[in-house]
């Protein structure tokens, strides 16, 4: 009967008598393990105290341990204590981790605000309106480079030149361009009037002609001024030839003229950077 009684014994009573005997286990290898430590401890009082183990460095002795007490049969204690380590030491990266995004993020917050407290409080230069894609540069007159008197004698040689060289085919074209970059709207008109009037384009016209500008000599700004409106003004005067030609390489007529061109300030824009342009430009015949 009493055998029977043995083979039907519950088997939690096993399970619960070998986690017993495992904890009697641990609890002799934790006291071979003070006993060792308190021998240690004897030997080097007078050594210098370390600095305490890290995560990485407690689960390597531990380990070290488990194997030199127990070898491959490790307890559950042992199992369990390891898994804390582990457990704690990601938690605390995970804990290091997000004081570092909040150091991150406070310090990305401080300069995005010290920005917009620059961006505000920084001096604002005046708005100016701009037309068809003009430079917003203002510039000192006193000081522009392009009002020098170097600069401005080229500026009306150039004009001459671009106005008085074109052909009986694309005589209009090349005046539209001519006149869009150095001449004020005022001048533009003007200039063409002028041409249309004097019938010098009928006479290129009718005869199928081209024409082409030669600067005889370097061109001389000689008088300048303010006008009512006080706006800049120079009066430069170039010396050109302007040759006629007639299907040939050498010019069917040539005549000597003065040109004078009337300078005034103007507003910058795609065409004229500069910020001055022809208002007027007058041929004087020479003998």
């Amino acid at each position: 009967m009493s055998t029977n009684n043995d083979s039907n014994e519950n088997p939690l009573n096993h399970a619960e008598q070998a986690l017993n005997n495992e904890i009697e286990l641990a609890e002799q290898a934790q006291a071979e393990a003070n006993e060792i430590e308190n021998e240690n401890d004897d030997q080097i009082v007078d050594e210098e105290p370390q600095e305490p183990l890290s995560y990485e460095e407690a689960l390597e002795q531990l380990s070290n341990l488990e194997k030199q007490l127990f070898g491959a049969a490790s307890p559950a204690i042992l199992t369990v204590h390891k898994e804390n380590l582990r457990v704690e030491q990601n938690l605390y990266q995970s804990r290091k981790t997000v004081r570092l995004s909040m150091v991150i993020a406070a310090a990305s917050l401080i300069g995005n605000i010290v920005l917009l407290s620059a961006f505000f409080q920084y001096p604002k230069y005046k708005t100016v309106q701009t037309i068809d894609n003009s430079v917003i540069c203002e510039l000192n007159p006193d000081t522009n480079p392009e009002f020098s008197h170097v600069a401005l004698e080229d500026f009306a040689k150039n004009s001459v030149l671009a106005a008085y060289s074109f052909d009986y085919v694309n005589y209009a074209d090349m005046l539209h361009t001519a006149t869009s970059k150095y001449f004020t709207e005022e001048g533009k008109e003007l200039f063409n009037r002028a041409l249309n009037n004097s019938g010098f384009v009928n006479h290129i016209l009718a005869n199928k002609l081209s024409i082409k500008a030669v600067v005889l000599s370097a061109p001389k700004l000689e008088n300048q001024g303010r006008d009512k409106y006080n706006n800049l003004y120079w009066i430069v005067r170039v010396p050109v030839k302007i040759d006629f030609y007639a299907g040939s390489a050498m010019p069917k007529a040539s005549e000597r003229y003065i040109a004078q061109i009337r300078l005034v300030q103007t507003k910058r824009n795609a065409f004229n950077p500069r910020g001055v342009g022809v208002k007027t430009l007058t041929l004087h015949p020479v003998d």
